[in-house]
């Protein structure tokens, strides 16, 4: 899926959902913010994810928490990585938590993120996600509780 089929998904499944219109993002970011980041991680994420970040931002989007690359949000992805160091396994990247000491992380393979979904619980347990890729994970998880 593209972000702009996203994006169409998102227009026509948000309308209505009243948790859509109260949420405030941390920002949106552009391709060399996202480049910084990447830098610092020593690692490419996925388009998707990029491609969210710089239309929607982070934060609460419908029922779930994404992590941000804004260096001044609430969620920025940085600050939850050095958050969740007691417990994450080495080649996991955490994009989303569960609001309950799990996250939501894409794999690393060579320093390179694969789109791919595990959750993380607090204890380091990792399981597969049924959710195929980033935005299989929003359609299925951002728009019922």
């Amino acid at each position: 899926m593209s972000i702009n089929e996203f994006m169409k998904f998102h227009r026509e499944r948000s309308q209505g959902l009243s948790v859509f219109e109260v949420l405030v993002p941390d920002s949106t970011v552009t391709s060399n913010e996202i480049e910084e980041v990447e830098k610092q991680m020593n690692c490419k994420l996925p388009i998707s994810y990029k491609d969210f970040c710089m239309v929607y931002g982070g934060g609460y989007f419908g029922f779930v928490i994404i992590f941000s690359m804004d260096k001044l949000g609430e969620w920025f992805i940085l600050d939850k990585i050095k958050e969740s160091n007691d417990y994450l396994p080495k080649n996991y990247l955490p994009f989303s938590d569960d609001q309950a000491g799990g996250l939501y992380c894409f794999k690393i393979e060579n320093n390179i993120v694969i789109d791919e979904i595990y959750y993380i619980d607090s204890w380091g347990g990792v399981v597969k996600s049924k959710e195929n890729d980033f935005y299989d994970f929003l359609i299925l998880n951002a728009y019922s509780s």
